[in-house]
């Protein structure tokens, strides 16, 4: 891809942005101090021209916040109606003309090195980059995997979501921040990129079990005092197991008695930790 054209693409990836939301977005919309980023126009075609409107849903209006570093790479420092992204006219750029200049040329080069077709990198192509044969070495598996799927702008928004999903951040606020109407539009699209959120969430859970073992499952003292009421309710009644034998209870006595549901609590967490043993 062109470098005119690399800052532009970054910012879909990053933003998660729609591309015709990032052709609306203004100097204005930025906090340069945290990478907030206002989200809440987009570009639309109105009798032949590209005016600002409304997002695509109400959930389209929302604050997202993009690395310092890919806003570094923008001039801010401009008039607060100024567009982030524009034509040498200062016009918007339309998805259509962003496919056109940036991205077709990007995609006819991977598919050239797929073929190990260099003649688009050669001196009379311009070329001024890194080197085809280091591109081919480096990218091998990306460049295969990409050859024969369909990308497009919006192939950049996809990815951004599926990254943030990938390393487990939360699925309603990935949602949030893509500016879906629904969380069950983000699940049912992308739900399978969660995984590792759910590998996080089963860690969570790992973590916790040596404490509950211990306080489950610690062999009883020679001279074990009978367990209260206040035993049973913070789950500390500790049942006496023996390999190869059933499960023995200790007997509980308490000055006012136990009522039908205790015991029945008492029952069922000593069963619980009759199978961790």
């Amino acid at each position: 891809m062109p470098p005119r054209w690399r800052p532009h693409a970054e910012f879909n990836l990053v933003s998660m942005a729609r591309p015709s939301e990032v052709t609306a977005i203004q100097i204005r919309d930025f906090d340069k101090r945290n990478g907030d980023v206002r989200i809440n126009k987009a570009g639309k075609h109105v009798g032949g021209e590209m005016k600002l409107g409304k997002p695509k849903s109400s959930r389209g209006i929302r604050t997202v916040t993009v690395p310092l570093e890919t806003l570094e790479r923008f001039d801010l420092d401009r008039p607060g109606e100024e567009l982030l992204v524009h034509t040498s006219n200062d016009t918007p750029i339309s998805a259509g003309y962003f496919y056109a200049k940036a991205w077709v040329p990007g995609i006819r080069r991977l598919r050239a090195l797929a073929d190990g077709n260099l003649e688009p990198f050669g001196p009379n192509a311009q070329w001024k980059r890194a080197d085809p044969d280091y591109l081919l070495e480096r990218f091998a598996d990306a460049i295969a995997s990409m050859r024969h799927k369909r990308l497009t702008p919006y192939t950049l928004r996809h990815t951004g979501i599926s990254w943030k999903l990938q390393v487990g951040v939360p699925l309603l606020v990935v949602s949030r921040d893509a500016g879906h109407k629904s969380v069950n539009t983000t699940d049912a699209r992308y739900g399978h990129n969660d995984r590792r959120a759910s590998a996080a969430a089963a860690q969570v859970i790992a973590n916790r079990l040596p404490r509950a073992r211990a306080a489950m499952l610690r062999a009883p003292s020679t001279s074990p005092r009978p367990p209260n009421q206040q035993d049973i309710d913070d789950g500390l009644v500790l049942p006496r197991c023996r390999i190869g034998h059933l499960l023995e209870f200790h007997e509980i006595r308490c000055a006012g008695g136990i009522d039908s549901s205790a015991a029945l609590t008492l029952r069922q967490r000593a069963c619980a930790a009759s199978i961790s043993l």
